[in-house]
């Protein structure tokens, strides 16, 4: 079933997460300066998990909700980063911070080399 969507809105539905991501990265970096990191990667987990399981009404209710909930996603991405940083600085040696890293965050792109197959059979 085609999604009722325009190519634009359908590219903007694909940017929003980007979007929030970007938005919110300055947000979450002061909360991580002042609140525990644990805290504030719960919340965004939260906000994530209820963003994605609302997704499903939001596209009932059209575009303009649809792009909100895709936004209220993207936010979540960037406390990723943050906590990489949070976690080499704190678990690595200087000599360590480079494995930790490329480790780290290579795992956001081997993340879609198991869901995208796995997503597509679903």
């Amino acid at each position: 079933m085609e999604a009722p969507f325009s190519r634009i809105e359908k590219s903007l539905l694909q940017s929003a997460t980007a979007k929030g991501a970007l938005l919110s990265s300055l947000p979450f970096l002061f909360a991580f300066h002042h609140y525990a990191p644990r805290l504030i990667f719960l919340s965004a987990g939260i906000i994530s998990i209820v963003s994605t399981a609302l997704a499903p009404l939001a596209y009932s209710f059209g575009f303009w909700v649809l792009l909100i909930a895709r936004v209220f996603q993207g936010t979540t991405f960037s406390t990723t980063f943050q906590m990489i940083a949070l976690l080499t600085h704190d678990w690595a040696t200087i000599h360590e911070h480079g494995i930790f890293l490329a480790f780290l965050t290579g795992s956001t792109q081997l993340s879609t080399v198991f869901t995208m197959p796995i997503s597509g059979t679903v």
